[in-house]
């Protein structure tokens, strides 16, 4: 996780927020989706692999799934 949050680094520039290092810590290929110098809102897709996801179904019961395979 560290060495792929120093590629993102590099790549991007500049220091990364919280937020950015807990959403980047799952990027697959960070040269590939972060190219264009980190304009991401609107603009990019990033392939992401999450090793837990939680979500909530129509009972309001919470589900976690664990180590995604895509």
């Amino acid at each position: 996780m560290l060495e792929k949050l120093a590629e993102v680094r590099r790549v991007l520039k500049r220091p990364l927020t919280l937020a950015e290092k807990i959403l980047y810590s799952h990027i697959i290929d960070p040269k590939a989706s972060l190219s264009g110098g980190g304009k991401i809102r609107g603009e990019t897709y990033l392939q992401l692999r999450p090793e837990r996801v939680a979500m909530q179904d129509a009972s309001a019961q919470y589900v976690v799934a664990t180590r995604l395979r895509f």
